[in-house]
């Protein structure tokens, strides 16, 4: 592992199947993950440190290392809007923190679209036929932390509407304060790094798709 700007793998990862999490301090194996302050974060057994990010190789998310050693992760998104042209955000309790919408890490094998549709249900309790979303754009984010120890994503965006009928339920354990923001509005507010820059670059795209 390389201190730096980004994160690059120097060593050559395993490939047992199964996870692995390094700490990155020390860069041994197994750091031990525990909710601080109601924040998830890593506590190395051998240097003793504590990090909110580990470098974890998971073979059940779609990773991969670029020519320059770059560990790469790709994350689809999705901006639920209501009835008033309000989107959904929430606090994260993991890294990175701040405001952020319905996000997460692409299984293996998984279709970009069916990972958003999970991580809205997953983590906001609505669930809704593939029909409801729309593609916004996919792009590629240089500097954007995850706590897996990925520093650059892949994003797909995606876009639905909330039913009238639906409510959301903000699972805890990713986000708490969940609110209901205009895109404009929401870059006053300390919003994720990846979320400000979708917003800044995609802002009138989103807003279109679901005007």
């Amino acid at each position: 592992m390389k201190k730096g700007l980004r994160l690059k793998l120097t060593f050559t990862p395993p490939s047992d199947g199964r996870v692995h999490s390094y700490c990155l301090y020390c860069g041994q194996e197994s750091p031990r993950s525990g909710l601080r302050e109601k924040r998830l974060a890593y506590e190395c057994k051998a240097c003793g440190r504590r990090h909110t990010r580990a470098l974890i190789i998971d073979p059940g998310v779609r990773w991969w290392c670029d020519e320059t050693g770059e560990y790469w992760h790709e994350t689809a998104g999705i901006f639920l809007s209501n009835n008033q042209g309000e989107f959904l955000f929430f606090e994260r309790t993991r890294h990175p923190f701040g405001l952020t919408v319905p996000a997460g890490h692409v299984d293996t094998g998984e279709l970009e679209m069916t990972t958003a549709r999970r991580e809205l249900g997953e983590e906001a309790g609505v669930l809704l036929p593939n029909s409801a979303f729309r593609h916004v754009v996919s792009e590629a984010i240089y500097g954007d932390e995850c706590r897996r120890g990925a520093d650059v994503h892949r994003w797909h965006i995606f876009t639905a509407k909330l039913p009238s009928h639906l409510s959301i339920i903000v699972d805890e354990r990713e986000g708490v304060n969940p609110i209901w923001l205009r895109l404009e509005d929401a870059l006053e507010r300390k919003l994720t790094f990846a979320t400000r820059y979708i917003i800044s670059r995609h802002c009138e795209a989103i807003a279109q798709i679901v005007g």
